[in-house]
């Protein structure tokens, strides 16, 4: 087989199942250590696939330049994870899997700047929760990172395009927007679409506001807190007059 197709039988038969299995694990607070570790490992290694797709290809692409590619395209927003979620997740991997970081190669130790030190204990499991802390960041690593990376990627078998590992790779594939899931049109939903906008979710943690804990968490010396999430804007007359007919515009 050719490294795109088994680029491809990995991320449906390993990536795709597990991100499913991951991000219901997170939601329902059931995440333990193991499998934050071995979702690690496997994202990591989908990464070498993808850069023995571009070798196979004759381009003289370096991994870690594969690793930006992603982040560029679907890594998480604003300066906390400014050097990447995905160079932050294959970081964390390589600090387990080789007992530390080699501090020597130039984007481990941007890393470690930024981030402070990582290895293995710097992740423990509380009550179906995964903590990343090591005195300079502490956060929910299970709902700010894998929740992120689990969304991205658990689609299911009927939703794969062709080369469902090249359009990844190149850009191209493109997620559901929250904001899609309703029809705006349709008055049927109307109730749905008020409730939705009027209870935001947090962005970074995916929890609403009466139950998302983010003051607690610390980036880098920066204490974080409910980041609701924009829906948008939405036709309040519009809607209101969808769900009540006796409902009267200013």
């Amino acid at each position: 087989m050719q490294p795109i197709e088994l680029a491809n039988y990995f991320f449906i038969n390993l990536v795709s199942p597990f991100s499913r299995d991951i991000k219901s694990k997170v939601e329902t607070d059931n995440l333990n250590l193991i499998n934050a570790v071995s979702y690690n490992f496997v994202v990591s290694h989908f990464i070498d696939y993808l850069w023995e797709c571009e070798k196979s290809r004759l381009r003289q692409t370096l991994r870690h330049e594969i690793i930006r590619c992603l982040d560029a395209k679907f890594g998480l927003g604003g300066n906390r994870f400014k050097l990447g979620t995905f160079a932050f997740i294959n970081a964390l991997n390589n600090s387990v899997k080789h007992v530390g970081l080699d501090s020597a190669k130039t984007h481990n130790s941007d890393i470690q700047d930024h981030h402070g030190l990582l290895n293995v204990q710097m992740l423990n499991d509380k009550d179906g929760r995964i903590w990343f802390d090591n005195g300079i960041n502490r956060f929910d690593y299970g709902r700010i990172i894998l929740r992120h990376v689990s969304s991205l990627f658990s689609i299911s078998y009927e939703d794969f395009p062709e080369d469902i590992s090249m359009d990844i790779l190149h850009g191209e594939y493109n997620l559901c927007c929250d904001n899609c899931d309703f029809d705006h049109g349709d008055p049927t939903q109307a109730i749905d679409i008020l409730v939705d906008h009027l209870n935001p979710i947090c962005l970074d943690c995916g929890m609403q506001e009466d139950v998302c804990d983010c003051d607690s968490f610390v980036f880098t010396g920066d204490i974080a807190c409910f980041n609701p999430q924009d829906k948008g804007y939405m036709d309040y007359d519009k809607i209101m007059s969808a769900i009540s007919g006796a409902y009267k515009p200013d």
